[in-house]
């Protein structure tokens, strides 16, 4: 063998130990005493690190990836180029300011979605995501609130999506640095409290920080969880012909059981698989639940063809179609039942009674519906007494509010739009304004648009009013004064409380030396045809 191939193959021999653990998890051997040693003086060394992460994430085209806690996007622009412009990487963060400069830093990633997201969850729908990712984040979360945010992301993430956390090791923080780590033995047992399973636990060498990967805690079970595996086929038994009218061109659906009715000595019961019992959250208050479930012991087709039935099984009563009635006989067997609440114990419902065979599948629970939504005027009636109350003796903004409310309503008559998104944003459009005098020193509009947001939605919330109304307000208060976010500002919503919030600041004010002047000044500072109509009728003179 020549010197050269010699001298090659002994250096690879040589360095193939060091490459290995640079890249693998598979050894632990100390090459270097001093490889663990962390001599970054910077906040991010595991940033250097990024390489190996990456590796040990596998992310693919077209992955579904939340970031939480992304701080100013380092790592979903390092994960942006792996999901593709097929994927998505929601970039979560509770300061707008922080979600304001990922939208510029991003503005040609549109895989990247920079999004205000609350204390306490994601805003992000069930089963959506492959990869929960949180970098120096898990540290930051409510003291006590560890478990229940971890159920929470059990159930966004999909069947076999992970968890990816990345913390500073404990026990080699020191002083006020323990504040910012986190015991990785007290992570994997508040996982495992939640549904999840380490699968992969190391540290990142030389960085101080650990690395941990979950899965959910389903996919080791040795028989299928409930809602995972069974299926509900709603396949229609005779499909139209080309010449009949269709409802749908899907010709069968798919539903996941949430649960199962059983009956114990005497006592009826909703048993809720555990991946759904933060859906729970509130049940309690409620003084019954209206049951869907499905008539599983008559699933066969030729009950499901049944469409006429002597009701109650008296032949006395008429023969009658069994979308008249509440048989079991039907296309599709749908069962509602109204319970009363007897106690619920994490995910057990106890109920009076409910007419259905022990083992029957539950496909979904609703609650008293007009518990939260109330007619329109005592809703109204609400918002205003919670904005009166919030800001107590301050008449001024009282005062304020109400004109903007005044001017917000007579728009919408001509103008359109969600009455309640209106409504509430033009109530709650300067809420923050205490809290920005008192937090920043200031009532500056940028500060409104930051503190204002969170103190609504809480406001909001105990109301019940719904998810994307609650949404929609939040990104018009945070918006109301430097109209940055493109999508709010387009609402005709937004644009309706804009322009009432203008008619009220801007009254006795001299737009301008001359009538046109004025007009042209109305067509820059108004949005809505109706608004500037009536800034005209205000101010000027002819």
């Amino acid at each position: 063998m020549p010197k050269l191939c010699r001298l090659i193959v002994l250096l690879i021999v040589i360095t193939a130990p060091l490459a290995v653990y640079a890249d693998s998890v598979e050894s632990t051997r100390i090459i270097d005493p001093k490889q663990h040693i962390c001599s970054e003086d910077g906040g991010y060394p595991y940033r250097s690190k990024v390489d190996h992460v990456l590796k040990e994430l596998d992310i693919k085209a077209g992955d579904i990836i939340v970031d939480i806690g992304a701080g100013d996007g380092w790592w979903a622009d390092k994960m942006a180029e792996f999901v593709g412009s097929s994927g998505t990487i929601h970039a979560s963060e509770v300061d707008q300011k922080k979600v304001d400069k990922m939208k510029e830093r991003f503005t040609d990633v549109p895989q990247v979605r920079p999004y205000l997201c609350p204390l306490d969850g994601t805003d992000l729908a069930e089963n959506t995501c492959d990869l929960v990712f949180l970098s120096k984040t898990y540290h930051h979360f409510a003291e006590g609130g560890h478990v229940d945010y971890l159920k929470h992301l059990h159930q966004v993430v999909k069947s076999t999506g992970r968890l990816c956390i990345i913390e500073k090791h404990i026990a080699l923080a020191e002083g006020r640095g323990r504040e910012h780590a986190w015991s990785p033995a007290l992570l994997i047992q508040q996982a495992e409290e939640a549904g999840w399973i380490i699968v992969r636990l190391e540290m990142l060498t030389g960085t101080h920080h650990f690395i941990a990967l979950f899965v959910q805690k389903e996919l080791f079970s040795p028989k299928p969880t409930l809602n995972t595996k069974r299926q509900i086929d709603l396949s229609l038994n005779d499909k139209p012909t080309k010449s009949e009218p269709t409802v749908s061109s899907q010709s069968s659906f798919l539903l996941y059981p949430i649960g199962t009715i059983e009956r114990q000595n005497g006592h009826s019961y909703i048993v809720i698989d555990k991946k759904y019992q933060l859906g729970l959250k509130g049940l309690e208050t409620h003084d019954y639940v209206n049951v869907v479930y499905w008539f599983d012991k008559n699933d066969t087709p030729e009950k499901r063809a049944i469409l006429q039935v002597h009701p109650r099984g008296d032949k006395n009563n008429p023969l009658t179609g069994v979308f008249a009635t509440h048989s079991p006989f039907r296309p599709n067997l749908i069962a509602i039942s109204k319970c009363d609440i007897i106690s619920i114990k994490e995910n057990v419902i106890e109920i009076k009674e409910i007419d259905a065979f022990d083992g029957s599948p539950v496909l979904d629970l609703k609650g008293d519906f007009f518990r939260f939504y109330k007619p329109d005027t005592d809703l109204n009636d609400k918002l205003i007494e919670e904005m009166k109350s919030y800001f107590g003796d301050k008449q001024g903004l009282i005062d304020h509010t109400m004109a903007v409310y005044g001017y917000a309503n007579q728009l919408h008559k001509t103008e359109g739009g969600d009455p309640l998104v209106v409504k509430a944003g033009a109530l709650y459009h300067d809420i923050g304004i205490p809290e920005a005098r008192r937090v920043h020193g200031s009532s500056a509009g940028k500060y409104q648009e930051i503190e204002g947001p969170p103190i609504a939605r809480k406001i909001l919330n105990q109301l019940g009013v719904a998810p994307e109304s609650v949404d929609h307000i939040c990104r018009i208060i945070a918006n109301h004064h430097t109209a940055h976010d493109e999508p709010t500002v387009k609402t005709v919503e937004f644009q309706i409380v804009w322009d009432a919030d203008g008619l009220v600041n801007h009254a006795g004010r001299k737009l301008g030396s001359s009538d046109e002047e004025i007009s042209r000044k109305i067509e820059q500072l108004f949005r809505t045809p109706n608004g500037k109509k009536m800034a005209r009728e205000m101010f000027v003179t002819k």
